[in-house]
C-alpha cells in the first residue's frame, strides 16, 4: 500500500471524525490517524446464549429472505410505522392469508 498522499492531501479517518477531529479546509493537508480500539466490541446478538433471548421470535421461527421492489419495501415500512407493528408481522399476515386462501393450514396451525 502506498503511503504517498493524494493530490488533495490525506484523508481523515472515520474514527478521527467520530472523535471530533475538525474537517480542514481544502488547502490544508489532512493527516490520517489510526488508533486501536480500547476494548473489543460487544458480541453480536447471534453469539448471545439462547437463554438470554428467551421468548424471542428468533428462537421459535427460522428466517427467510424476501426480495421486493424498493417502493414496496418502503411502503411496508411506512405501514409498519403507522400501525406500530413489526414488518415481519405484516409479512406473516400476508403469507397466512395466501396459504389459507389456497386451502393450506394457517401459520398458527403450522406452528403447533
Amino acid at each position: 500500500m502506498s503511503s504517498a498522499p493524494s493530490p488533495k492531501g490525506r484523508r481523515v479517518t472515520l474514527d478521527a471524525l467520530a472523535k471530533g477531529a475538525a474537517v480542514p479546509q481544502a488547502t490544508e493537508a489532512l493527516v490520517e490517524t489510526r488508533q486501536e480500539p480500547a476494548a473489543p466490541p460487544p458480541a453480536p446478538p447471534e453469539a448471545v446464549a439462547p437463554a438470554a433471548r428467551s421468548g424471542s421470535s428468533r428462537d421459535k421461527y427460522p428466517s427467510a429472505t424476501v426480495y421486493l421492489p424498493k417502493k414496496a419495501i418502503r411502503l411496508i415500512k411506512e405501514i409498519s410505522l403507522e400501525e406500530d407493528r413489526r414488518i415481519s408481522d405484516i409479512l406473516a399476515e400476508a403469507v397466512d392469508e395466501y396459504l389459507t386462501r389456497r386451502g393450506h393450514p394457517s401459520l398458527e396451525q403450522l406452528s403447533k
